[in-house]
């Protein structure tokens, strides 16, 4: 069982229509730190990046938003961290007999079917075992790390492939919650702009 790496995943976009908003998100990045209970993930495009970190310990998060020069964080506890995943958790997964070798993983593919009836396909591998699988919420239920899947948002598709793992020691630091700098919003606030939106 791995207990730290960084996994380095490039996000793929496909839109309808290019309404401008596929071309500011092409070129996106997924970062996945996990240091044993420890986990980050930076979603990094050129309008901006945020991060996700929660410690599985302490039911300690946070969200950081930083957008057009504005750093946002939304403190997380337990609850939270379970409201912002709950589309995905619980997943049950169906194994299929297709395999494929991604960036020189051996993958296998598996589907669910999420509660709005769309379904999600991943392609992982059983080769890489992470021991914190909490930092994925969408994939517990699989034996493996994903290494290929796709989320639709809206009219679009984001394609999530894995590159490469770097098995170096995390920082501690990588998890530092900053306390200053950032508009505190409280986490039931962000969850109303996000209805609204």
């Amino acid at each position: 069982m791995l207990q730290e790496a960084t996994l380095f995943y490039d996000i793929e976009i496909t839109a309808p229509k290019d309404d401008g908003v596929k071309k500011l998100l092409d070129g996106s990045a997924l970062r996945v730190y996990i240091k044993g209970e420890k986990t980050r993930t930076d979603v990094i495009s050129s309008v901006g990046t945020e991060t996700a970190i929660y410690n599985n310990r302490t039911n300690v998060g946070a969200i950081l938003k930083e957008y057009s020069g504005q750093k946002i964080i939304i403190h997380l506890n337990k609850e939270n961290w379970l409201d912002k995943s709950k589309l995905f958790r619980g997943l049950q997964f169906s194994m299929t007999n297709e395999t494929k070798q991604i960036n020189g993983f051996q993958c296998k593919k598996a589907y669910s079917t999420l509660e709005d009836g769309d379904r999600l396909e991943v392609y992982y591998t059983s080769d890489v075992l992470l021991a914190n699988k909490d930092y994925n919420n969408s994939f517990y239920a699989l034996s493996g790390t994903p290494v290929q899947y796709e989320i639709k948002s809206g009219s679009m598709v984001f394609k999530y492939i894995l590159k490469r793992i770097d098995y170096d020691l995390v920082p501690f630091s990588t998890f530092d919650i900053p306390k200053q700098g950032y508009r505190v919003l409280q986490y039931e606030d962000a969850a109303q702009l996000r209805k609204g939106m």
